[in-house]
């Protein structure tokens, strides 16, 4: 890899990292926000509502993340 591509890809795991610290900070500093991911919110359209566009695919993962682990813990809870 060149050193260009190299630093435009540092820099762009550096962006995504601050965006997704800044998209951590938005939710921890608002009780109508945590109340709404608790509530099954999507994160990905509250990303998008909020101006966080450069991380909504880290976004999806952490959702699906999320789901996966919902259906799982439904399945242990009821034998499905």
């Amino acid at each position: 890899m060149n050193a260009s591509l190299e630093n435009f890809e540092q820099s762009r795991e550096g962006s995504t990292q601050a965006s997704m610290a800044n998209f951590r900070k938005m939710i921890s500093n608002s009780a109508e926000l945590q109340e709404q991911i608790r509530n099954g919110t999507d994160m990905v359209e509250l990303g998008r509502k909020n101006g966080f566009f450069d991380i909504l695919a880290e976004l999806r993962l952490i959702q699906r993340s999320r789901e996966f682990s919902a259906k799982a813990a439904a399945e242990r809870e009821y034998g499905g």
